[in-house]
């Protein structure tokens, strides 16, 4: 006879997310509905195709796509996550793309993800994010504590799910 866990109940309670377009959960499905193409020339402020594109896919080191869909300038102040300048330096962009968009999931919940944020105290000892975009990394420790039980970046894009576990919100 097989052993199983009890039940314990779960909850979606808030979405997060950063997709190129209109922000946020409504401005995704916005986008989604009314069939706006988010594929564009890659902005001269990110890279110059020049410098990495060559139409040959099997050159080495190189792209041989010229667009793509990009992501709008996200406002971050690392240290109202607690991150010092120094772990800043080694920490991945994704990483803290991820965090922010943590804390969108959770205020999409109603809860407070940073002191400054509006809404109810989040239970941590009920609470996770579930993270999910590309490169298989886990995100460090000392950014995990500052939103939720446990983050991790699996493969997939931006989309967070704020869940609680069992009890009441």
């Amino acid at each position: 006879m097989s052993h199983r866990e009890p039940f314990v109940p779960l909850a979606i309670t808030g979405l997060g997310c950063l997709f190129p377009g209109k922000p946020g959960n409504r401005g995704f499905w916005n986008t989604v509905l009314q069939g706006i193409d988010q594929i564009r020339d890659i902005p001269a402020d990110r890279w110059k195709p020049a410098d990495h594109f060559d139409p040959d896919p099997a050159r080495r080191d190189m792209v041989y796509a010229a667009r793509g869909a990009f992501l709008s300038p996200v406002s971050f102040s690392p240290a109202e996550y607690g991150i010092t300048p120094a772990s800043l330096e080694a920490t991945d962009t994704a990483q803290l793309l991820g965090l922010h968009v943590a804390r969108l999931a959770l205020l999409d919940a109603g809860y407070a993800a940073l002191p400054r944020d509006p809404g109810k105290p989040l239970p941590k000892d009920r609470a996770s994010v579930i993270v999910g975009v590309t490169m298989g990394k886990r995100i460090p420790e000392h950014i995990v504590k500052y939103v939720a039980a446990a983050l991790f970046i699996a493969s997939g894009v931006w989309l967070i799910a704020a869940t609680l576990m069992g009890g009441e919100a």
